[in-house]
């Protein structure tokens, strides 16, 4: 229970610096309708302990991922994995949080890649600066 604790702590440390906006549906773009998780619907986090296996990917049609600083690092891979022809992974949406423009690693990488592959999709969240700008 404490490590579901923290990971909420640290979730409500990121709505409150204003990285994950919540929004009614019907405010929603269309663009931002794909990242629209529903109410109810649950979605599997982990944090970083344990080892990992590709195993339960296996079927996964839609990967969602989420990063934010080093964090992104062993996204990379998996990125490069469900890009992969053969894959049963159609649709890869990585969310990329960042407190500075920056702080973006791999960005000229990144846009490359989603250049290249119209199955992968990525978003950024708001920096503190941009939060700033657009709050006027």
């Amino acid at each position: 229970m404490q490590r579901a604790a923290a990971y909420c702590t640290e979730i409500r440390k990121l709505e409150k610096a204003g990285y994950a906006v919540k929004m009614p549906e019907k405010e929603l773009s269309e663009a931002d309708k794909s990242w629209f998780i529903p109410h109810g619907d649950c979605v599997s986090v982990s944090g970083p302990e344990g080892t990992f296996s590709l195993r339960p990917l296996r079927d996964v049609t839609y990967l969602y991922l989420l990063a934010a600083g080093t964090g992104f690092t062993p996204m990379a891979r998996l990125i490069q994995l469900a890009l992969q022809d053969g894959g049963t992974i159609r649709k890869t949406k990585l969310l990329f949080l960042k407190r500075r423009e920056e702080d973006i690693l791999w960005r000229c990488e990144l846009d490359e890649l989603a250049a290249r592959h119209e199955r992968l999709l990525k978003q950024q969240g708001f920096s503190e600066e941009e939060l700033h700008a657009f709050q006027g």
